[in-house]
C-alpha cells in the first residue's frame, strides 16, 4: 500500500511540505491583494459621483461652445468696424497729411499656361 499516485500523494512527507509551503505563499499572496482590492472597491464606489461631475463639466463646455460662432462672428464684426474707423481717420485733415499711403498693388496679367 502506498506505492502507487495516490498512495504517494497521501504518504509521502516532501507533497506535504510541498502543499504546506504552497499555502503558506497563497495566503502570503492574498494577504498583499487585500490592500489592492480594497482600494478598487472604493474607486468603484467613487465612480457614480465622478461621472456626474463629468456630465455636468461637459455639459457646461458644450454651452460654451455653442457660443462660439456667435462670439467669433461679433469679434469679426468689431474689427472690420475698427478697420473702417481707421481708414476714415487716416483720411482727415491733420492726420492724413502723416500717413503714408500703402503701396499700390501691382496687378499681375493673367495669361495661359504654356502647352
Amino acid at each position: 500500500a502506498g506505492r502507487g499516485s495516490i498512495g504517494k500523494l497521501l504518504y509521502d512527507p516532501k507533497t506535504e511540505a510541498d502543499l504546506a509551503g504552497a499555502a503558506h505563499s497563497l495566503n502570503a499572496s492574498l494577504k498583499t491583494l487585500q490592500p489592492l482590492l480594497e482600494n478598487a472597491r472604493q474607486a468603484s464606489g467613487d465612480l457614480p459621483k465622478l461621472t456626474r461631475q463629468l456630465d455636468t463639466t461637459l455639459g457646461g463646455v458644450n454651452a460654451q461652445m455653442q457660443s462660439l460662432p456667435a462670439l467669433v462672428l461679433q469679434t469679426k464684426q468689431v474689427l472690420d468696424d475698427t478697420d473702417r474707423t481707421l481708414r476714415a481717420l487716416q483720411n482727415t485733415w491733420p492726420i492724413s497729411s502723416s500717413v503714408t499711403p500703402p503701396p499700390k498693388q501691382k496687378v499681375v496679367p493673367v495669361r495661359p499656361p504654356n502647352d
